[in-house]
Parts: C-alpha cells; structure tokens; sequence
C-alpha cells in the first residue's frame, strides 16, 4: 500500500475507461522507433507477433540471450489470419529499452524492470493497440478532451512504486487507479474548510446537550463549531 498526499489545490482528472489499461501499458508501434525519435535511454511498450526465435547465445557468467524477431501486429493481419488454426505467439514488451546500431533497431530488458508477455489476454491490445483510445477529461466546464501524450507532455515516467525510491522532494504527475480511499486509521484527517486546521470531533452526547446540535459536529480552534469539514 502506498500513500499519497494531496494539496488543497491538487487537481484531479478524469480518464475514460481507464479499467482498459490497467497494465499501464503506452504502446508505440515498430515504425515509430525506427524513425529514431526515441533516445536510448527511453523506454517503451511494445506488442507484436513472433516470426523468429534465434539460438541461445552465451554471454557474461553463466547467462544466455537469444534474438527474436516480431511482426507489428496491426501489419501482420492477413499472415495472421491464415495462422489462425495452427496459433501464433503474440509478445507484449512493457519498458524495453531501444537500441539503435547503424541501420538496425532493437528493444531489450531495461534495468531488470522489462515485463514480457506472451499470449496474455490483455484488454489493452484487443483494439489494435490504438492508445489514443484512452482519453483524459479535464473536469472543467470547457469539457477539454487531452491525449495522453500532451497530458504527459514533460513528466518523467515512473510507476506508483518508484515513489518510494524517490529521494528528492518533487512534482510529479500520477496515473493510477484508486481502488479505496481510507478515511480512518489515521490515513487523512478532518480539516476545516476555512483553515485547513484539523477539526475534532464532538461527542455527539455532549453537542446535542450543550449546544443543540442532533447531527455529527466538529470544533476548529480558530472557527468554532463546524457542521462539515473537509478531508486532508
């Protein structure tokens, strides 16, 4: 489990059928890294159907390698369509790193953090890897419809784990989905929405004795008696 805390002025947004991407998965296509605009200390998610499997190639202390070859799925459909009956591999590559060696491109493992995926039924690459398909609504009345990569626009990729490694005060942008939020257990707290100032609450035995009140109640220092507050 993981917290997070939010400023009084952190702001929220919206993103449709987010439970179609719950790997987090932003895929590129093949094309796109062989135009070079990626750099080699960029990662990337990658999904694509096995045409090649080379031979183990020995390397380092006791470790083998081996070269696979991938079709773009979304260039593969009619060989695939005839494949069908006898089956083909699909490979869905999250956090590869690029290589770029004279004409040739390659991805490869990436810090130990690459995940391979091989024949999963994963909701994100059933509509043809189209990750514009995931909008992001600001909740604002202009109703602004953003893509994810000019939402994203600037941030430095990281996943809700590497939070914890962080070592440095940051901003940061988190995509992620909330399953709970906890509103006890100490997690967050009652504030007053005028101050920010936690706010205790009344036994209700003693609010509707003292001063009338029946419902749930809370005291500021600074404002008094409160009928909501507000969590922090």
């Amino acid at each position: 489990m993981y917290k997070i805390m939010f400023y009084k002025n952190t702001t929220l947004t919206r993103i449709k059928d987010f439970d179609e991407n719950n790997m987090g998965f932003k895929f590129v296509s093949i094309g796109e890294i062989k135009s070079t605009q990626f750099k080699e200390t960029d990662v990337v998610d990658v999904v694509g159907t096995i045409v090649s499997m080379g031979d183990l190639i020995p390397f380092g202390l006791n470790k083998q390698r081996r070269i696979v070859l991938i079709e773009e799925k979304k260039m593969f459909v009619s060989y695939a369509a005839n494949r069908e009956k006898v089956g083909h591999v699909v490979l869905t590559i999250q956090m590869a790193k690029v290589k770029y060696w004279k004409v040739n491109v390659s991805v490869s493992p990436a810090m130990n953090g690459t995940k391979l995926f091989i024949n999963a039924d994963l909701s994100e690459k059933r509509d043809g890897n189209n990750e514009s398909a995931l909008k992001i609504e600001i909740l604002t009345p202009t109703k602004t419809i953003v893509t994810p990569e000019m939402f994203f626009k600037g941030a430095t990729r990281k996943n809700v784990g590497d939070i914890r490694d962080a070592s440095n005060e940051v901003t940061c942008v988190v995509y992620a989905k909330i399953h709970k939020i906890h509103k006890e257990f100490g997690w967050c707290y009652p504030a007053c929405k005028q101050c920010s100032r936690i706010a205790k609450e009344i036994d209700s035995s003693q609010s509707s004795a003292s001063s009338g009140y029946s419902k749930k109640s809370w005291r500021c220092d600074r404002h008094g008696v409160l009928k909501s507050v507000t969590y922090r």
